[in-house]
C-alpha cells in the first residue's frame, strides 16, 4: 500500500514538473512573437508631428500641403519660400495665410534678404511667417498679380550693396522665376529717396505699385501667389548655368543700358566754368541735384512706383533729362577718357596725392574726370559719361560699382590697400570678370600706405601678413585698420607704368568702339 502511494505521488510530481516546462516554453514562444512584432514596426510610425508640420490623419495630407508652401534653405547666400495659392497677408502677425480643409499645419519662417550667412544683418531683417490655416483673416485689399517680398533693411544707401544685395538678385529672381514680370514688389525697410533713387529701374522690373509692407499696420492684402526672398549667386556674379535663359553680369550691364540709356544723357554742370572744366585738366563730375531738390520730387512721386505708358515714359525723361538744349554740343573724343573715383567724402583709403595722378595720367595722354559719388548721384547721369568713358581708376570702394556702367572690354583698374586684397577681389575683381573688362590690380606697397607712419615699417602682423592677424573672420576692429584707418599716397613712378599700359589699351579700345 505504501508502495502504491510513494508510485501515485512519484506521477504526481511528474505531471507538475511537465506542465511547468510547457508553461515556460509557450511563455518564451510567446515573447518572442511579440518582440517580432515590435522589432517589425517602422521606426517613424509613432512620430505623429515635426517642426514643420502636424497630421492626424495619413501622409497624403501632409505631401498635399508641401505642395503648396515650399522652402529652399540649400544655398548659402539665400532662403526662399513660395505659396502656390492664393494667400493673405496679415501685417499685425507678419504672416502669409493659404486656407485649406486639411487637419495638418505647414508653418515656415524667412527672413528675406540675400546675406543669410551674415548674422549680425540678419538681425536687422523682419522675420515673415508662411501658414496653411482652416480659417484665414478677412481680405481688404485684392490683388491680381504674385506678390514678391524682400526686405532692404541691411546696407541700404550704399551703392554696392545696393546693387550686389538688391537689383541682382532681383534681376537673378525675375528672369528665373517670373519670366513675365506680372508680381507686385512688396517690400520691408523702404526708404523713400532710394525709391526716388532707383524709380526707373524698378519700374522696369514691374508696372504695380511698391507696396511698402510696413506701412501697411491694419490692412490685408490678397494675392493669388507669393514668393519670399531673393536668389543670388554670390558677390556680383550672375551664373548663365543657374538661370533658365542663362543670363550673365553682361546681361545686367545691357538691361541697365536700356533703361539709363547709351550715352544720349550728357553729364549736367552747374555753370559755364565747370563746362570747360570737362576738357580741361581739372575736370570732375558732380550732380547738380541736392538734397531739397530730392525731397521736393519725392513728395510728388509720393513713394509708390506708379506705371507709366511709353509716352509718359518719354515725356517724364525728356523733362528730367533735357536734350533740345544740352549744356554742351557733344564733340568727337580726341583722347581716352578716365574715369578717376574720389572717396572725397569718405573716411578711410584717400588718394592723398590725388590731384598729382591726375596730371599723370594727363600728360600721358587721358582726358581726366574726376568722379565724386555722392548719395542722390544721377543714375542717368552717371551711366552716360561713365558708358562713354574708355577706362576707370579706383581705390577699393562701393564708387567702383559704376564699373557695372563700363562697356565690355573697356579697362579698369581696382588700388587695392594693404589687407584688403580678398575682399577687393570678391567684390570687383569677380565684376571685372563677369563683364570682360580689361582688369588689372594695382596693390600698394607698405611705403604706399599711410599705416606705416602708426604701426611702423617693420610691423609684421599689420602691414607684412595682414591674412595672420584677420583670420578667418573679420572683426570690426581690424576692418577698421585696413578700411577706414588707412589712405593711400601712391608711388607715381611706379603707378605711372599701370597708366601708360591703361592707355595704350585704352586706344586700341577707342579705335575700335568709340
Amino acid at each position: 500500500m505504501t508502495k502504491i502511494n510513494v508510485v501515485k505521488k512519484r506521477a504526481s510530481n511528474s505531471t507538475t514538473t511537465l506542465i511547468g516546462l510547457m508553461f515556460i516554453v509557450l511563455m518564451i514562444i510567446v515573447l518572442g512573437q511579440n518582440q517580432f512584432f515590435f522589432n517589425s514596426r517602422p521606426h517613424d510610425s509613432f512620430i505623429t508631428s515635426s517642426p514643420h508640420a502636424i497630421n492626424h490623419q495619413n501622409n497624403n495630407g501632409v505631401e498635399k500641403s508641401r505642395s503648396i508652401i515650399n522652402c529652399n534653405r540649400s544655398h548659402h547666400f539665400y532662403d526662399i519660400c513660395s505659396i502656390n495659392g492664393p494667400t493673405i497677408f496679415d501685417p499685425i502677425e507678419s504672416t502669409f495665410y493659404t486656407t485649406n480643409n486639411e487637419t495638418n499645419i505647414i508653418v515656415e519662417k524667412i527672413k528675406p534678404y540675400p546675406r543669410k550667412w551674415e548674422n549680425f544683418t540678419m538681425g536687422h531683417i523682419r522675420e515673415f511667417t508662411l501658414t496653411t490655416s482652416p480659417i484665414g483673416p478677412p481680405c481688404l485689399i485684392h490683388h491680381e498679380a504674385q506678390a514678391l517680398v524682400f526686405s532692404l533693411g541691411g546696407y541700404t544707401g550704399n551703392f554696392f550693396h545696393d546693387i550686389n544685395d538688391g537689383f541682382i538678385p532681383l534681376f537673378i529672381t525675375v528672369n528665373s522665376l517670373f519670366p513675365n514680370q506680372d508680381f507686385i514688389l512688396v517690400i520691408s525697410k523702404l526708404e523713400d529717396w532710394w525709391v526716388h533713387k532707383y524709380k526707373d529701374l524698378l519700374q522696369s522690373f514691374s508696372k504695380y505699385p511698391i507696396i511698402d509692407i510696413d506701412k501697411e499696420i491694419n490692412v490685408t492684402h490678397c494675392f493669388p501667389r507669393a514668393t519670399l526672398g531673393l536668389m543670388s549667386h554670390g558677390f556680383m556674379t550672375i551664373d548663365p548655368k543657374l538661370t533658365p535663359s542663362s543670363k550673365t553680369l553682361i546681361s545686367f550691364h545691357h538691361f541697365l543700358a536700356t533703361i539709363y540709356g547709351t550715352g544720349q544723357y550728357q553729364p549736367q554742370f552747374q555753370s559755364q566754368h565747370d563746362q570747360s572744366q570737362l576738357q580741361s585738366q581739372h575736370g570732375q563730375f558732380q550732380p547738380q541735384h541736392d538734397q531739397s531738390q530730392l525731397q521736393s520730387q519725392h513728395d510728388q512721386f509720393q513713394h509708390q512706383v506708379q506705371p507709366q505708358s511709353q509716352h509718359d515714359q518719354l515725356q517724364s525723361q525728356s523733362q528730367l533729362h533735357p536734350q533740345s538744349q544740352p549744356l554742351f554740343e557733344h564733340q568727337p573724343q580726341l583722347r581716352p577718357r578716365l574715369i578717376l573715383t574720389s572717396r572725397h567724402d569718405s573716411i578711410g583709403r584717400l588718394i592723398l596725392n590725388q590731384d598729382e595722378v591726375r596730371s599723370v595720367a594727363e600728360q600721358i595722354g587721358f582726358e581726366v574726370i574726376l568722379f565724386k559719388l555722392r548719395k542722390n548721384t544721377s543714375l542717368h547721369e552717371s551711366f552716360g559719361l561713365i558708358h562713354s568713358s574708355h577706362a576707370m581708376i579706383g581705390v577699393h570702394g562701393a564708387a567702383l560699382t559704376h564699373a557695372l556702367f563700363l562697356r565690355p572690354n573697356s579697362i579698369f583698374i581696382q588700388i587695392i590697400p594693404i589687407g584688403a586684397e580678398g575682399v577687393s577681389d570678391l567684390c570687383f575683381g569677380k565684376l571685372a570678370r563677369g563683364m570682360n573688362l580689361v582688369y588689372e590690380e594695382y596693390k600698394i606697397g607698405v611705403e604706399e600706405s599711410s599705416l606705416m607712419e602708426k604701426f611702423g615699417k617693420e610691423n609684421n602682423l599689420v602691414l607684412k601678413n595682414p591674412k595672420a592677424l584677420q583670420g578667418k573672420v573679420w572683426s570690426q576692429e581690424i576692418m577698421d585698420i585696413y578700411l577706414r584707418e588707412q589712405n593711400i599716397n601712391l608711388n607715381l613712378n611706379r603707378f605711372r607704368i599701370y597708366l601708360e599700359k591703361a592707355y595704350q589699351k585704352a586706344k586700341m579700345f577707342m579705335a575700335i568702339n568709340g
